[in-house]
């Protein structure tokens, strides 16, 4: 089995974009920040083994995928930049997620649900401070 350890994969974010991979242990490696469930592997892909801390966000994994150390497999949700004026004229950026259940995350891959839909149905709640969005600007 090949080990990628520490690695950054911050330049994999679109579909499929790894590749077909196999037979491949990732350790303590640095997953993209995305935006939505994402399947970074591209079809064929098996033998995937995810030893984290961090656990991988939006990335969704082939189903034989094994994660060892509490790593999770179902960490998905959807995130919300709202821009917020200040006095100034400038902006500042507050980040808000909605969580998804792993079928909503394979609903929404598989093209089953609209995203903006399901944006609309969805509570987000502030990263920092959990406060909720009142209303998310599609």
């Amino acid at each position: 089995m090949r080990e990628i350890i520490g690695a950054r994969l911050q330049g994999f974010a679109a579909p499929g974009s790894m590749g077909v991979v196999r037979d491949t242990r990732y350790v303590r490696c640095f997953w993209p920040k995305l935006d939505r469930p994402t399947a970074l592997f591209a079809a064929g892909s098996s033998g995937i083994e995810v030893e984290g801390p961090p656990t991988p966000r939006n990335v969704i994994f082939p189903s034989d995928t094994r994660f060892t150390s509490g790593t999770r497999r179902d960490c998905f949700f959807l995130r919300h930049i709202e821009a917020v004026p200040l006095p100034n004229g400038k902006h500042r950026y507050d980040e808000y997620v909605a969580e998804l259940t792993a079928k909503e995350a394979a609903d929404l891959r598989e093209g089953r649900v609209d995203e903006t839909l399901l944006r609309a149905s969805k509570e987000f709640r502030h990263v920092s401070d959990g406060s909720a969005l009142i209303k998310v600007n599609l």
